[in-house]
């Protein structure tokens, strides 16, 4: 009894996210607004200042998405002595539908640092 209570006010708080996630992306107040169609997903995505918005939907399986986020941009520096802009990502997902592909809560992504090589034709090995 008590865990249906818990599953069923999980599934209503998802809903409620998601609405609020798609109404977001889909008001006048979002920049960078892009959308994606394939043959299985549609994707839509936008930004309202530092705060990411993201929402998915499947075709082929039961599968609804959306992800709010927050951008945090920090300081890196490079190889050669400069310094760079990186972006680390604090997203929260929420997930709908009986087959979940991207798992529900919180994730990070921080961008791996790659120095860049310099262009140099010695280095080709033919």
């Amino acid at each position: 009894m008590f865990t249906q209570s818990i599953a069923r006010w999980r599934q209503s708080l998802a809903l409620f996210l998601f609405t609020q996630i798609y109404r977001l992306l889909f008001s006048r107040w979002v920049r960078g607004y892009s959308e994606h169609h394939d043959a299985y997903e549609d994707a839509y995505s936008g930004r309202i200042g530092p705060i990411l918005l993201y929402v998915n939907e499947c075709f082929v399986l039961d599968h609804r998405d959306g992800s709010i986020g927050l951008c945090l941009p920090y300081p890196c520096r490079m190889q050669t002595g400069g310094w760079r802009w990186q972006q680390a990502r604090l997203l929260y997902t929420v997930a709908m539908g009986t087959e979940q592909i991207r798992p529900f809560g919180w994730s990070w992504y921080v961008p791996p640092y790659w120095p860049r090589r310099k262009n140099d034709s010695s280095s080709i090995p033919f």
